[in-house]
């Protein structure tokens, strides 16, 4: 079954790059600024991985993150 091509949201979403390439590659650009992002998986799936990253990144550069 196709999957249909999502229109333009009328209201785009401010999005801030995490500083991780192929992070910011699959969510077209970075995370939503200002709104919380859940990861889903299963055991195993590295989920905790990026997010570790972007906590040191972001505390390096002195900008807050919420986990």
């Amino acid at each position: 079954m196709a999957r249909e091509k999502s229109k333009p949201s009328l209201h785009p979403i401010e999005k801030c790059p995490t500083g991780i390439q192929g992070l910011d590659e699959i969510t077209g650009g970075g995370l939503p600024r200002g709104r919380p992002t859940l990861v889903c998986g299963g055991p195993a799936a590295r989920r905790s991985c990026p997010w570790s990253s972007l906590s040191t990144a972001l505390s390096s550069s002195r900008r807050r993150a919420s986990m």
